[in-house]
């Protein structure tokens, strides 16, 4: 295949090799003292190399520390190998590491004998065997093991017993399953030694090949030998040899039945180029190099068609070319940037394989911009490729994009050759977006030009599942797929991908019994379920927050053959963020790495999410940096992380301002804002009291959304969030208008947009605002069930029931009204209600606030027995090894309002020692408490009696986890971190503090506020520092203040007590224990003592006050500043009073 390659245009020291740009803490690639050999293929050169006499060792790769690299300065070569005057040969080396060599095989090598003894010979077979059976493609045989039996005849002297041509078949099968590793971009050591190796076969192979000189077709031994020559040096970093001898073979007769070998050069070459420069080079080298083997690259038919399936090593060749391009970190920079570089023609070829390639990598947006800048270079894109923009904007849920971008080829495409690609791809769009007459339009006509397949039916049943529309799905199901009949006695069989649409349907409204009736179908059918229908039906289990399923569900996977992969995980990080465990979150993402999943935008955004639900501001930040840093890897920042940052700036009461000013900087960033974003803006107006502000978001969010291309689509997110504003603010009317919007736009309301109505009028002190809500409660529960809708766009019915029932519950609870609170109880559980941790724990408040100690202790038991069930994090690691997995029962908060509530009725009602029995219960399960446990601790051990135990909680638990939270503050920042997790110092993991969790009030509207006035007045110069593309500079300067909000301290009511007690002590009276049968007049008998019981008395509570003060020092302090504070208000009080 002779051909022409284009005229080179780039500077002659292009690809000398420099020092690649560091990535966070990426390691240096290691260094070497091999002379590498120049590559030259001539045939008479590959027979120069004079054997070593002898036992011949192999040569192996020792300390690489001193590697050299020269650069060249003139002469236009790709790169230059290192060129040492003292640099040993290849055999030399060989020589001077011989006794390595021997060593490391010492477990495997015979004894040298003179003779061939009966064993030696044996071994000489076994090994023989070993390779030419790998030469011949035999499964099984790892290249590790195959190199050691030929380590094995090398260092005998032994390779003559083999054939040349098996040599070379091992040489060819080695650098093809070599090629075939994962490589990334610290894989330089991985090349070196197997280019090293290979260079070593062909030192034994090359001597034996005579030599053919002429004009005649090259023979295979020849040219396989040269091939590998190639390959060895590019491996070896002499990339300037490799390219010359690459352009050498391809400048003659190759023919086509070459091409496995053709493949292997030029994956050899753009691997040993990535490993040494960048992505961006490799694209040069592939742009220069088009002539030859763009027909490999192209793509031949449509990414949502079946790709035809070419040879294994072009295969690799092409996937290997993909990856690294796609890892080009600014695909629009390095369009402007080679305007004087290439020409006109390989400007064009550059800017379409970007296309190609970033629509293959599922970065569809990338590939836009892409687009966007060549037509503005007025380069004309060919519709095929604009069309693969579409599809790979679609599959990545960038709708409005999608849309834009397809209504505009529809007016070019026509009714031409294109027409049939051009509806299947609208059929997909819009499939996807769950669009059902879009859908069903762009169906109907490819039935009508008979061009509906399989894939067809897929989609337009997806179209209706999307919406949970399972009656329709199921309908559409049997139509497409009738049971035989004497007219159709061979219908049309259903394919997996029929079955998993219904499965789909059924997850979308949560309806586990129809998910399981279609999967026995599925299975009597004798289809087996897939990864994707293992995958849906985890995320059923997911949002019914069913741990133990899910575990169950993963072991099976792994049992079947079919372990989880990325989506699976990313599921599962998501139903961790809900929960507001980011500890478990890091095991599952460590977990999935050892598994060898290879994390995605998603599964990362999953991650950086359950940081920002639980309030870990350092793993948001570093989750944020890494990925910020990550595009070398072939992952950018996209609008989902852009949201979720945003979202972190909401929980953690940022200003309005600066969430406005991230807002406005999407645009700079080429993002383009959603739903979910402008919801995410109008909730900071919202929570800074700027509702006008926020109504003016909404009306231009409104304006956006007028055309239907546009997927900022109003939600009922938003109008609830909008609503929720004027509630508070008291304007009711306006809030009516906003749900009366919401009718009449056709948009479902759900169970927090009736919660928060709910909430509004329960927290009005009189009793009619209560009796509002109760007949609005009524209203939703007795209704006919087409007005029952809300329960399946909440969720589902057990969550939607606790959402609405909430706010009265803690309306009544709050009025001290138990039987209130248990009526209501009752009723939810009647309307197909379950018992929650949140519902028993209002209960169980209600009695307290009464006094009702025996509901209490009724109650506890149930609540400890739910928290049991869902702290079932642990589950997810069952299988794994004992040493590695993870014990996370210490890290779950679930109980920590309860304990509170508890600790609190039992230490008032002289139950000392149930408290004490609780305590150590939770202890025991490994339950982390919270400073306001400890905080109602200390309260208790003083009803307790025990005030030095209530001295040293505060001493030596509250106040040194007030301390820790200070010490994890960083003003430093590593915005190129190596790993999105979160590094806990290993002082603070081995340290004997109790175990205890930071308190997070993201989710409580009035301490976002409460934190956003304190960052408006103490950090407003600090918040607008930072780089103008540093996103998440002010998001580090506020979480500075965050552990402030934590309230690990001492409470103001803690101190207050402990102060009485230090003054009960200092008047020589002792504290005495609440008792059950407490009464206040018994307080009458501790004056009635005798005088030497009162002085012994008194010198007990000394000697208790002279501990106090030795052992708890800071505690007394806080005490004497707080004295101190209360005295100077007081004094500022009555002198205002006097004037």
């Amino acid at each position: 295949m002779a051909t022409r390659a284009m005229p080179s245009t780039f500077p002659h020291d292009f690809f000398t090799p420099h020092p690649r740009r560091v990535k966070g803490k990426e390691r240096a690639v290691p260094g070497h003292d091999v002379q590498h050999h120049r590559c030259t293929t001539a045939p008479d050169a590959a027979v120069r190399s004079v054997p070593l006499p002898g036992a011949r060792p192999v040569p192996v790769l020792r300390d690489l520390s001193g590697r050299h690299r020269a650069r060249r300065l003139s002469g236009r070569k790709w790169m230059h190998a290192p060129v040492r005057t003292d640099a040993p040969s290849l055999h030399n080396l060989a020589a001077k590491h011989a006794d390595v060599a021997q060593r490391r095989h010492a477990s495997s090598l015979p004894e040298a004998t003179a003779s061939s003894s009966s064993p030696a010979v044996l071994h000489l077979d076994q090994w023989r065997h070993q390779i030419t059976n790998y030469s011949s493609g035999a499964v099984g045989p790892r290249p590790e093991q195959v190199w050691d039996a030929f380590e094995s005849l090398y260092g005998r002297d032994e390779c003559a017993s083999i054939d040349v041509r098996q040599l070379l078949d091992f040489g060819v099968r080695l650098v093809g399953d070599v090629q075939s590793m994962r490589f990334d971009d610290q894989s330089s050591e991985l090349l070196l030694l197997w280019g090293t190796r290979l260079q070593t076969l062909l030192d034994c192979v090359s001597p034996r090949i005579k030599d053919h000189a002429g004009d005649a077709p090259l023979l295979a031994t020849t040219l396989r030998l040269r091939a590998l020559t190639v390959s060895a040096a590019a491996m070896t970093e002499d990339v300037n040899g490799a390219v010359d001898g690459l352009r050498e073979i391809m400048s003659e007769q190759v023919g086509p039945e070459y091409t496995a070998l053709v493949a292997q050069m030029y994956t050899a070459v753009i691997l040993s180029v990535h490993q040494y420069r960048q992505s961006i080079d490799v694209l040069y080298f592939l742009v220069e190099e088009w002539g030859r083997i763009g027909t490999y690259l192209r793509r031949r038919r449509f990414m949502w068609e079946d790709e035809e399936v070419p040879l294994p090593h072009m295969r690799t060749f092409k996937q290997h070319a993909y990856s690294i391009v796609s890892r080009i970190e600014k695909p629009v920079a390095f369009m402007l940037s080679v305007q004087d570089v290439l020409t006109q023609e390989q400007r064009q070829t550059a800017g379409e394989f970007l296309i190609d390639v970033l629509c293959e990598a599922n970065m569809g947006n990338d590939a836009l911009d892409v687009l966007e800048i060549m037509q503005q270079q007025s380069f004309r894109i060919k519709i095929e490729l604009q069309l693969e923009i579409v599809w790979a904007l679609a599959k990545g849920s960038s709708f409005e994009l999608a849309n834009m971008l397809f209504m505009s080829i529809s007016r070019l495409v026509g009714t031409g050759p294109l027409f049939t690609a051009h509806q299947k791809l609208g059929l997909f769009l819009f499939a996807r977006q769950g669009d059902v007459p879009r859908a069903e339009e762009y169906f109907n006509r490819l039935v009508q030009r008979h061009q509906a397949n399989s894939r067809s039916i897929t989609l337009v049943m997806h179209a209706h599942a999307v919406k949970g529309d399972t009656d329709r799905v199921v309908e559409l199901f049997h139509h497409f797929f009738p049971p035989a009949s004497p007219s159709k006695p061979e219908p049309r069989s259903p394919n997996l991908f029929h079955y998993t649409v219904v499965i789909y349907a059924f997850s979308r409204n949560g309806d586990l019994s129809g998910m399981n009736q279609w999967l026995e179908k599925m299975t009597q059918a004798g289809i087996k379920p897939d990864t994707h229908v293992y995958t849906i039906i985890l995320q059923s289990f997911a949002e019914r927050g069913d741990m133990a399923h899910i575990a169950d569900l993963l072991n099976q996977m792994h049992a079947v053959g079919l372990p989880p992969t990325r989506h699976a995980y990313t599921t599962i990080l998501g139903l961790l963020a809900r929960r507001r465990d980011p500890v478990a979150a890091e095991e599952i993402y460590k977990r999935a790495l050892t598994e060898g999943v290879v994390p995605d935008r998603r599964m990362l955004t999953a991650l950086m999410n359950a940081y920002v639900e639980s309030g870990q501001w350092a793993g948001v930040i570093r989750a944020f940096d890494y990925i910020h840093s990550s595009a070398h890897r072939g992952i950018r920042l996209s609008l989902e992380i852009y949201n979720t940052l945003l979202k972190a700036y909401v929980y953690i009461g940022a200003p309005f301002r600066v969430v406005a000013s991230l807002f406005q900087k999407l645009e700079d960033a080429r993002v383009r804002p959603d739903a979910h974003t402008f919801a995410l803006l109008i909730q900071s107006a919202c929570d800074s009291d700027l509702l006008e502000i926020a109504a003016e978001l909404f009306a231009e969010m409104e304006r956006l959304a007028e055309n239907w291309q546009s997927h900022l689509h109003i939600n009922t997110y938003v109008m609830t969030i909008l609503m929720s504003g004027y509630l508070r603010r008291g304007q009711r009317g306006r809030a009516k208008a906003v749900l009366d919007a919401m009718r009449k736009r056709g948009i479902q309301p759900t169970a927090h947009t009736y919660s928060a109505i709910m909430q509004a009028y329960s927290k009005e002190r009189t009793g009619a605002g209560v009796q509002v809500a109760e007949e609005f409660l009524q209203s939703l529960l007795n209704g006919p069930s087409s007005n029952q809708a809300w329960m399946k766009s909440s969720g589902n019915r057990v969550t939607a029931l606790e959402a609405v029932f909430a706010p009265l519950l803690v309306a009544y609870t709050e009025r001290r009204r138990p039987e209130q609170v248990e009526r209501l109880y009752q009723e939810m559980l009647a309307a197909g209600g379950e018992p929650t941790i949140g519902t028993l724990t209002a209960l169980m408040d209600a009695h307290r606030k009464t006094g009702s100690i025996k509901p209490v202790l009724e109650i506890w038991p149930r609540i400890y027995e739910l928290a049991l069930r869902y702290t079932q994090s642990n589950a997810l690691f069952e299988g794994m090894d004992a040493q590695t997995k993870p014990d996370l029962r210490g890290h779950s908060t679930i109980m920590c309002v309860p304990l509170s509530i508890v600790t609190d009725a039992l230490s008032a009602a002289g139950l000392h020692g149930e408290v004490a029995k609780i305590w150590g219960q939770l202890s025991e399960a490994r339950l982390a408490f919270d400073s306001h446990n400890w905080n109602h601790l200390v309260v208790a051990l003083v009803r307790a009696g025990e005030p030095e135990r209530a001295f040293d909680v505060v001493e030596k638990v509250i106040l040194p986890h007030k301390a820790r939270a200070h010490q994890r503050l960083s003003y430093k920042r590593d915005q190129a971190p190596p790993s999105p997790v979160l590094d806990v110092p290993v002082d603070i993991l081995e340290d004997e503090l109790p175990r205890a969790q930071a308190e997070f009030p993201g989710h409580s509207r009035a301490r976002r506020v409460i934190a956003s006035k304190t960052a408006t007045k103490k950090f407003k110069p600090t918040l607008d520092e930072g780089k103008p593309n540093d996103f998440a500079h002010a998001l580090h300067v506020l979480a500075q203040i965050s552990p402030l909000w934590n309230l690990w301290r001492p409470h103001e009511m803690t101190i207050t007590v402990l102060g009485d007690v230090l003054g009960h002590l200092r008047s020589g009276r002792l504290v005495q224990p609440v008792r059950p049968d407490y009464h206040p007049q018994d307080d009458l008998g501790d004056y009635v003592r005798s005088v030497e019981d009162l002085k012994a008395r008194a010198a007990q509570a000394g000697r208790i006050l002279g501990r106090i003060y030795d052992n708890c020092p800071q505690t007394v302090k806080l005490i004497r500043d707080l004295e101190a504070v209360k005295d100077s208000q007081m004094r500022r009080a009555k002198y205002r009073g006097s004037q």
